[in-house]
């Protein structure tokens, strides 16, 4: 596996540096990481902040810095940033756990059209037996699927809600409709 790095060297010219890691969770990657997140660039902040979270690439597990960098990922609008928000108030690793501040960031991250944002959103929904938002969901997931195994999770998710015993007919119209107004409403 190969990791291909973008660091800005003069932001006035706009030149671009390239460099290649062998090894995604080498600590080489990390200290490449490190050096594009300190220049601002999202995607490294959350990548450093997975390695921070996991213990990679010769960083010590520490969830405080990486909620750090994950949030400077997030408030740059970095859609699987805010996910990953979401899901750390979801479940209560490194931030109280708070499932209205959770949808708050899923749905930032959603109205991005983040795929895996919208099926998280599903299953917080299911969990807290908001049953009609949880399909409806899943089904926009569903939807605008780029690939076939994205679809058939999505498709999953959907089905296992829907059959729920407290989910009634009624309940999937509902979640038809609101999945067609989340549709049209997104950009």
């Amino acid at each position: 596996f190969r990791l291909l790095l973008q660091i800005r060297r003069n932001p006035i010219r706009r030149n671009l540096d390239y460099y290649e890691v062998e090894e995604r969770n080498s600590p080489e990657a990390a200290k490449w990481y490190r050096k594009a997140a300190e220049l601002g660039h999202a995607g490294a902040q959350n990548s450093l902040s997975a390695f921070y979270f996991r213990g990679l690439g010769g960083l010590p597990q520490d969830d405080a810095e990486a909620l750090k960098w994950a949030r400077m990922a997030a408030d740059q609008g970095f859609a699987p940033a805010q996910t990953n928000i979401a899901y750390l108030y979801q479940i209560g690793r490194a931030l109280p756990q708070n499932h209205a501040e959770a949808e708050k960031w899923y749905l930032m991250a959603a109205n991005q059209r983040s795929h895996n944002a919208m099926l998280l959103l599903a299953q917080l929904h299911d969990e807290n037996g908001k049953y009609v938002k949880a399909i409806a969901w899943a089904w926009v997931a569903m939807t605008l699927a780029q690939d076939y195994d994205k679809e058939q999770a999505a498709r999953d998710i959907r089905t296992k809600i829907a059959r729920r015993d407290a989910v009634t007919n009624d309940d999937i119209d509902q979640a038809e409709a609101l999945a067609n107004s989340i549709l049209q409403s997104l950009p």
